[in-house]
């Protein structure tokens, strides 16, 4: 039995998991709003036995390749590889196209329908939307109906609960097939919602996200070391991020070749209210990420927040004496004013000060319901990427857990497929086991990453410590090594793990 996957969002995680579906079987549909790759960030992406991201892009030959990546060596000779987003993205969208698995670029995924006539198999189908068209308000007048404008003339979709086969209404009530293609219809067994982090899938399938402020951290206590539950409420870092633009023969700014331009930490000890700055300076891409100490961080808001205009606002944004003096300890040539550091900078935007936080989606899993709250047997909705839970910046546990969880959606596919042949088609309590058991096996995932983030975020933000990594542990939760710094500059104190809360 046939099994359609509709995959809204054609990232990394988006087409790993198409590419996970597709090897078990699945009718496999990629829709992406954007027509082009051309994402400047990069991941690190980790080997075992942290992560298994190495073993699936060795398997799709992608190390083979000439490509935008920084290959750099771990204790116990590991590989670890920093990835352009762009170059993995193109890769991973090629070996897609070469297996036949349709993208659609340009196009985004908007919300469902339900064939009435069909209701009691729960046919679902997505509705989907050229990049061209835009979401302007909701239309009050008509049943379910959204207004929309294209050009000058206005149209209105039928969003449900029920669309007639690729049912489209203009502004005079009249219908018309497909709106000379800008929306499609397309029937899916199992939608993989792999559109970010304010993903419309979600949004359509009434999954909404929490903010991570739960963790557990080891204290001592008379009967050993224990694990202590906490909360901080609004656990987040506040960072910033600058991007310089690359000099004329395509580099960037050159480092120091000494402690204070290797280690991201050192510029701790000298500028007051860092945490850490590191640098992505690779290939003409220029990148220098601020992590700011809890108190500095509140502070630098309070600045922005005192200011009433929008011109005052932009000028309170960034911090430029502490940029300046960052720049001119971590830079071979260091930099005579701001005006300087401003003229060097690719936009005011790329300046902008960020609360880092961890949103976790409520469920990874959804099966799809009517507006009278009926599960409809035929589908399910799952979350990938940061549709599912956005990440904090450290050891690339955004992209490294992402591949882990597109693997578990094949997983999902094979099972739907055997079930569906086994049982004779789909049924209720089928699809409702099933959603129950992808759903243990992706909090199983995620929750030491979680911990990870959540604990290593407070310990620097709000404990003011350091958070080192053994990468000889074979459990990156086991992997936080946690420091103080010294009086003397460059000296580092390593705490005890198992006091570290009560210090």
């Amino acid at each position: 039995m046939s099994t359609t996957v509709l995959v809204a969002g054609g990232g990394p995680v988006g087409l790993l998991s198409a590419l996970s579906a597709w090897e078990e079987g699945a009718n496999v549909h990629v829709v992406e709003k954007r027509i082009s790759y051309t994402r400047d960030i990069w991941f690190d992406l980790y080997p075992p036995p942290w992560y298994d991201s190495h073993l699936v892009l060795e398997r799709l030959g992608f190390f083979t390749q000439d490509a935008d990546r920084k290959d750099w060596k771990l204790p116990g000779n590991k590989n670890a590889y920093t990835v352009r987003a762009q170059t993995l993205e193109k890769f991973l969208a090629k070996v897609c196209l070469l297996l036949r698995i349709r993208i659609r670029f340009g196009v985004r995924f908007e919300g469902f329908c339900i064939e009435e006539e069909q209701r009691v198999e729960g046919n679902v189908r997505a509705i989907l939307l050229k990049g061209t068209v835009e979401l302007r308000e909701e239309f009050k007048s008509a049943p379910k109906a959204s207004k929309r404008t294209q050009d000058s003339k206005k149209y209105y979709i039928l969003q449900g609960p029920i669309c007639g086969p690729n049912l489209f209404i203009d502004s005079d009530g009249a219908h018309s097939q497909e709106a000379s293609g800008v929306i499609h219809f397309l029937q899916f067994d199992l939608l993989v919602g792999a559109d970010g982090s304010k993903s419309r899938v979600a949004k359509s399938s009434g999954i909404s996200k929490t903010r991570l402020q739960n963790f557990s951290v080891p204290v001592q206590t008379s009967e050993g070391i224990k694990f202590q539950d906490i909360t901080v409420p609004d656990l987040h870092q506040m960072s910033m991020v600058l991007d310089f633009k690359p000099k004329t023969d395509g580099g960037c700014p050159a480092t120091r070749d000494d402690i204070r331009g290797t280690d991201p930490y050192h510029v701790g000890f000298i500028v007051d209210g860092l945490i850490a700055v590191f640098k992505r300076f690779y290939f003409g891409h220029c990148q220098m990420q601020f992590l700011f100490t809890y108190e500095a961080g509140k502070a630098l808001v309070r600045k922005l927040a005192a200011s009433d205009n929008l011109l005052e606002q932009q000028a309170a944004e960034l911090p430029w004496e502490m940029v300046l003096k960052v720049c001119n300890v971590v830079l071979q040539k260091p930099f005579l004013s701001k005006e300087e550091i401003k003229r060097a900078l690719q936009t005011r935007k790329d300046g902008s000060l960020v609360a880092i936080s961890i949103d976790v989606a409520r469920t990874p899993v959804r099966m799809f319901k009517d507006t009278s709250s009926r599960e409809i047997s035929h589908a399910l909705v799952v979350l990938v990427g940061d549709a599912l839970s956005t990440a904090h910046y450290r050891l690339g546990v955004g992209i490294n857990t992402g591949f882990r969880v597109a693997n578990r959606v094949g997983t999902l596919v094979r099972k739907m497929m055997r079930k569906f042949v086994s049982n004779g088609g789909k049924t209720g309590p089928l699809m409702s086991a099933l959603a129950s058991q992808y759903e243990r096996e992706i909090k199983a995932v995620l929750q030491p990453i979680l911990q990870l983030q959540g604990s290593t975020m407070f310990y620097e933000s709000y404990c003011g410590m350091l958070v080192f990594f053994d990468h000889e542990e074979d459990e990156l939760v086991n992997a936080q090594v946690l420091y103080a710094r010294g009086r003397d500059i460059g000296e580092y104190n390593e705490i005890d793990y198992s006091s570290a809360y009560d210090q």
